[in-house]
């Protein structure tokens, strides 16, 4: 390269930086080829995937689709989970009911129905 001739900074989209990581992820080329393929320095492919890795542990970056998705998902689980909760409680409720009638009549059933050992009793008499 001629001495004249100044070197400009070059800019590389993040979509690129991917790309060119992906290849080094492929396992078919190294680092240092990689770098002669794209006129980079090794060096800045290296601190591009640190700094990939640091991104990724982040997780600065967040798929809104995917949240909403999730948020749905979690909507329906609550409302079903209210409905069984419904169910149960008046399913709980209807029991307490039947308890106390059946409580109830038995108590009845005990003060109308005479003894029969009292009536055995009088008849020996």
């Amino acid at each position: 390269m001629e001495s004249n001739q100044i070197q400009r900074r070059r800019y590389f989209s993040k979509a690129l930086k991917q790309k060119i990581l992906s290849e080094l992820d492929s396992g078919f080329i190294n680092c240092s080829e990689l770098a002669r393929k794209h006129g980079i320095d090794p060096v800045t492919i290296y601190s591009w995937k640190r700094g990939l890795k640091d991104m990724r542990k982040d997780k600065k970056v967040v798929d809104i689709e995917e949240i909403l998705a999730e948020n749905e998902k979690l909507k329906k689980e609550v409302a079903a989970l209210k409905n069984t909760v419904s169910d149960l409680a008046v399913d709980k409720r209807i029991l307490e009911i039947s308890k106390e009638i059946l409580l109830k009549e038995k108590r009845k059933k005990k003060f109308t129905t005479p003894n029969k050992s009292s009536n055995k009793r009088k008849k020996k008499k």
